[in-house]
């Protein structure tokens, strides 16, 4: 069950909500394939029907405890190869730029990556503190935001825009930089196998007459990942 928070809610306080760390692969966007510790922080400010989340259970840690326990999973933290995802939910809600500070000295020389629906950007301060930053628009005012964001986002960031995809007009994000990396998921309709499908040959067919876009399957479902 998604669960909807505010962000003066969330960002207030010592701790973090967090629904779960674990480590994995990263199976969409740019960094499919390696290796990473994913910090998924509880709570989001959309409720999107295909969510797969359950935020209904947290645990409320400080970054200090967050960081141990990505130590304890990952034992190549420390070196410059790396990942620590923080996703959601809407991690941007939490994430300050005062925490990632925490985070940056708590696990140094790691590389850290955010995903975001974008909806914060316009007054999220956190981006001098990580390399990656994947944005998924879930309405036309993400977009919006999005797009805003990106016409003044660091050079030395490394941004990602990535749309679940059903069919819907793209148009708006032909406006973004050349360099943003562009990817397509097709959208998964839970316990509806043949509109999936569809969707999938959607995605497959814009990809092919759109080829600044690339195609995103998510690599740790098919491999039974977490």
């Amino acid at each position: 069950m998604s669960v909807v928070w505010s962000l003066a809610e969330l960002e207030q306080g010592p701790t973090l909500r967090v629904a779960e760390i674990f480590h994995s692969i990263q199976g969409e966007g740019a960094a499919t394939g390696r290796a990473a510790t994913f910090v998924r922080l509880a709570g989001c400010n959309r409720a999107c029907e295909f969510c797969d989340t359950d935020f209904s259970t947290f645990a409320e840690l400080t970054v200090e405890e967050i960081a141990q326990i990505v130590r304890e999973l990952n034992p190549r933290i420390g070196s410059r190869r790396a990942i620590v995802v923080f996703t959601g939910g809407e991690p941007t809600l939490q994430l300050t730029r005062e925490r990632l500070v925490v985070f940056r000295r708590e696990l140094p020389g790691v590389e850290f990556h955010v995903e975001t629906n974008g909806s914060t950007l316009d007054r999220w301060q956190g981006t001098d503190w990580i390399e990656r930053l994947t944005v998924s628009p879930k309405t036309p005012e993400d977009a919006a935001t999005a797009l805003r964001f990106f016409e003044c986002a660091r050079s030395s960031l490394a941004v990602d825009l990535k749309i679940v995809y059903d069919g819907q007009n793209l148009a708006p994000f032909d406006a973004a930089p050349r360099s943003i990396g562009r990817y397509l998921q097709p959208k998964a309709v839970a316990n509806d196998p043949k509109t999936t499908a569809r969707n999938i040959e959607k995605t497959i067919r814009y990809v092919k007459e759109n080829p600044q876009w690339t195609l995103s399957l998510q690599l740790h479902k098919t491999l039974g990942l977490r």
